[in-house]
């Protein structure tokens, strides 16, 4: 059986690039933010759901996404979006000032990461993610959504 990691490569610089541009950063800066928003998801959806995410995913994203990954029953519960914002940024680790800056550019950017991940997740499945997010934040990633024309 051959298989070409090219073509899958390829299907995960898709979403590298749609990032890049959008935001006006390097290849290497939106790989950092793609998986600082992808591993605070993870922590705010059950495995099922993960499971549910990682199916439509392309191939470099799902290993994007299960990186140190551990398994836990346990899902946080943030409330607040500058909350969210703030998980996002622990993710980053030490480029987060770099990568997100202040708080507008942070929630401007979360939102670019959702709106690239809405072209590979059907509308069913964002819709059953957005559902995992307490209500503030699902209300502020739909609306971001909407802004951008992405309608579910």
């Amino acid at each position: 059986m051959h298989t070409d990691f090219n073509k899958y490569a390829a299907k995960g610089n898709e979403v590298l690039h749609l990032l890049a541009d959008e935001l006006h950063l390097t290849r290497k800066e939106a790989l950092r933010i793609l998986r600082a928003v992808l591993h605070t998801i993870r922590a705010h959806v059950s495995v099922e759901e993960s499971l549910q995410i990682i199916a439509q995913l392309p191939v470099a994203l799902k290993g994007l996404y299960v990186d140190q990954w551990k398994l836990t029953t346990n899902v946080w519960r943030t409330r607040h979006v500058h909350q969210f914002m703030e998980e996002v940024r622990q993710h980053d680790g030490v480029a987060a000032t770099r990568d997100f800056g202040l708080e507008d550019k942070t929630e401007q950017t979360v939102i670019a990461v959702f709106s690239a991940l809405s072209y590979y997740l059907s509308e069913g499945e964002l819709h059953d993610m957005l559902a995992a997010f307490p209500g503030e934040i699902r209300t502020f990633i739909q609306n971001g959504l909407e802004r951008n024309h992405i309608v579910f």
